[in-house]
């Protein structure tokens, strides 16, 4: 939460922002991310561009996400995407880099 002020400024200058939290992270849970993009996206007026849903490394699930954003020159514009990693921990390139590389 402490970045929260960062996150809210660089959405602010259409900057996209990945949040991203591995589901076997004990430092960062999920729950508690998935909870701050939506207060993120809340008080940005973000709306939910997808329902929260699994995100795909080859054939293989590599976790959930969901993006948040509006609408600019007509378009949809993703500007907050809150991801998780299947079977990740805290450091999801060490624990999952086929999901990290992709994810990005």
């Amino acid at each position: 939460y402490r970045h929260y002020t960062s996150a809210v400024k660089y959405s602010k200058q259409h900057i996209p922002i990945l949040l991203f939290s591995g589901d076997q992270d004990s430092i960062l849970p999920l729950t508690k991310l998935g909870k701050l993009a939506k207060l993120l996206a809340q008080d940005l007026k973000l709306v939910a561009l997808d329902k929260y849903g699994p995100w795909y490394d080859g054939s293989q699930i590599g976790g959930w996400s969901q993006s948040f954003g509006g609408v600019k020159e007509g378009k949809n514009v993703t500007y907050l995407t809150f991801a998780t990693i299947r079977g990740a921990s805290h450091e999801v390139p060490y624990t999952s880099p086929s999901q990290a590389l992709t994810l990005f």
